[in-house]
């Protein structure tokens, strides 16, 4: 890099730009172990975060078809110790006691462990073959099972014991009893539960805590449900659940007690193919997921309202979970997918696409980057330069640091409660500053200004000719800030930096309203944080 104190950009016009075209991020699906393995099961320890169990086959990793990662799924260990080699999965539940209880079922008999799957003990009492286990969500002595022809039953001291817990289940004359396949609990109210058959009516409500059950099928189409969950939102949603089915989505609002369909692009047999997981994020609200057979993939961030396609499973989806991705993801939460060939994750940044808003004044969704600009952001966006200042946004609202921001391609929003009813209230981050950090230029000697060239002695640095008159023609120190460079040069451009933005000059544009416009810093920013390709 080099530095002049005055630039030879002489060329006049005042800019006017249109935002710089972005398309909505695409992350893309990572094999996250067992490759090549049929993985029927993927559960997430969140006392934990970056471990989670595996169902799959016996000698993947070890002489059980049960294993574990503690590092986001970067690597993988068989959990032998107590079971029976060869031993094959079908069912797996953890929780309570920090996590170091769990719970798992397979053809030679149902067995528990109080050191997070280290080790395992048989447990005495009989059960027929199982498809579920859930822990209680307020007692981890309480532990429902489901059998897919024998019906279900329930242990109130760990797993120790088991009665059958079917009353109200249906059985016909060859003493088939449906029991559960999916198991969903109520977040605040667990004796609140929904599960879904292979037999009789699809769906069944229990709200005793897994005692006894009714149908809740009533709105739902015949066949096989695929997955059954309760919303995570406000207390507006406590009576909201999903069912999904091959051809397509249901929520009811009431319990179970009627169920609509939910229109969700690409999925119900058209196509992009039949729908086959489901998964709700118990940890961000209104957060759910759909995965069609030929794998592609929509979320909705806003309970269901509406959608947005993320990048599709590279393999045939099975199930699908989430996990804090701990200090080897930075943090973020990741995706996971199982699948006919491995563990696959998606790591959840920031960026990726969200659901579209509802339509208002105060209120913008930008498709081609697939985020809103909510009522907190959009009136300062629209009074302060639009698409040219900040670009489009690349986030939605965010905390960081204990502050409401946005990121934009061109800049960070952030909100100032303390400034509320002043024109400071919203502000732009000094977003060149804290990239450029000890890297900013040395001051130069100061000069007398003119109507060319500004000396700023805040800083001590200069602005000239045509960076001038854009930093004055488009809000000077409020939306620029002090200039904490002289013009320079990258990749063979002349650019200046300020606190707030970077200003680019483009010779070949000489003489008309865009010859010099405001940098993707937001976008720079991003990229460090490892939340933009």
């Amino acid at each position: 890099m080099t530095f002049s104190r005055r630039g030879a950009l002489a060329s006049a016009g005042a800019a006017v730009l249109a935002g710089a075209s972005a398309a909505p991020v695409r992350a893309q699906w990572k094999a996250a172990g067992l490759n090549g393995a049929l993985v029927h099961g993927l559960a997430p320890d969140r006392a934990s975060p970056g471990s989670l169990f595996a169902l799959t086959r016996p000698g993947t990793v070890g002489r059980t078809g049960l294993a574990k990662s503690v590092d986001a799924g970067q690597s993988w260990y068989g959990l032998d110790r107590g079971l029976p080699p060869g031993f094959v999965p079908t069912a797996f539940a953890s929780g309570g006691d920090d996590g170091r209880l769990a719970i798992v079922a397979g053809v030679d008999g149902v067995y528990r462990s109080s050191t997070g799957g280290l080790t395992w003990v048989r447990v005495a009492s009989r059960l027929p073959a199982l498809t579920v286990l859930l822990y209680s969500r307020d007692d981890p002595r309480v532990v429902l099972a489901g059998s897919e022809l024998e019906g279900n039953f329930r242990s109130e001291d760990g797993g120790l014991t088991w009665r059958p817990a079917n009353r109200g289940l249906p059985r016909d004359r060859y003493g088939v009893t449906p029991g559960a396949v999916l198991l969903a609990q109520r977040a605040g109210n667990p004796r609140l539960l929904l599960m879904a058959t292979n037999a009789g009516a699809a769906i069944y409500r229990s709200e005793d805590g897994g005692a006894s059950w009714q149908s809740a099928a009533d709105g739902l189409p015949r066949g096989v449900a695929l997955g059954v969950a309760f919303a995570n939102g406000g207390p507006e949603s406590a009576d909201t659940a999903f069912a999904l089915f091959a051809r397509g989505l249901y929520r009811t609002t009431n319990r179970g007690g009627t169920w609509q369909a939910v229109s969700t692009p690409g999925v119900g047999g058209g196509p992009e193919g039949e729908a086959a997981a489901l998964y709700v994020d118990p940890d961000v609200r209104d957060h759910l997921y759909v995965a069609t057979a030929r794998g592609t993939l929509h979320r909705s961030t806003n309970g269901g309202t509406s959608w947005a396609e993320l990048a599709s499973l590279p393999r045939p989806v099975r199930m699908m979970t989430s996990w804090s991705s701990g200090a080897q993801g930075g943090g973020l939460g990741a995706l996971g997918a199982a699948a006919g060939e491995g563990v696959w994750q998606l790591a959840l940044r920031p960026t990726l696409p969200h659901s579209p808003g509802p339509s208002a004044n105060n209120r913008a969704y930008f498709a081609q980057t697939g985020h809103n600009i909510s009522p907190t952001f959009y009136p300062y966006f629209q009074s302060r330069g639009g698409l040219e200042r900040f670009g489009q946004p690349r986030t939605e609202e965010l905390v960081e640091n204990g502050i409401l921001v946005q990121y934009f391609q061109r800049a960070r929003l952030e909100h100032r409660p303390e400034q509320r009813g002043t024109p400071y209230e919203v502000q732009i981050t000094l977003l060149a500053q804290q990239l450029l950090g000890q890297s900013a230029a040395p001051p130069v000697e100061p000069f007398e200004s003119s109507a060319d060239q500004r000396y700023f002695e805040e800083t001590g640095h200069s602005v000239n000719y045509a960076f001038l008159r854009y930093f004055n023609a488009k809000g000077g120190i409020d939306s620029f800030g002090f200039p904490i460079t002289e013009e320079m040069h990258e990749d063979g451009r002349p650019v200046q930096y300020f606190q707030r933005a970077r200003l680019e000059y483009r010779p070949e544009l000489a003489g008309r309203a865009d010859e010099v416009m405001v940098g993707l810093l937001g976008d720079e920013a991003l990229r460090r944080k490892g939340w933009l390709d």
